[in-house]
């Protein structure tokens, strides 16, 4: 079984067999972002900004609804958190997001935001 421990951010991460090729590419796809000055210095990145990436390498292998449903949730989070930099969200802005969410949504909806 392969496994390979790196660090982002100054947090450890491991991952086993296919997780490592992923995380790899992911490694590299991120370095030459930084090198053509595609990526952005994360300290002053906007929540909005830092979904679409997330979502544009989450979302490579994931079906057509997968990609539609995650982006009719994603609308709302960022009508929420979308100008908000990312060093500036809390948890204490997480959880007023869920509270007022939870007024007029299910638990099982709450749980598609997450």
């Amino acid at each position: 079984m392969t496994t390979k421990t790196i660090k982002i951010n100054g947090n450890t991460k491991t991952a086993k067999n296919k997780a490592v090729k992923e995380m790899e590419k992911f490694i590299k796809e991120l370095k030459a972002q930084k090198t053509l000055g595609i990526a952005k210095d994360e300290s002053s990145m906007k929540f909005s900004e830092y979904a679409d990436i997330v979502f544009k390498i989450r979302d490579r292998k994931a079906s057509f609804q997968t990609k539609i449903n995650r982006k009719y949730y994603l609308v709302v989070v960022k009508k929420y958190f979308g100008n908000i930099k990312l060093k500036d969200i809390t948890a204490t802005k997480i959880e007023n997001f869920f509270t007022e969410m939870s007024e007029t949504k299910s638990d099982q909806v709450l749980s598609k935001y997450k």
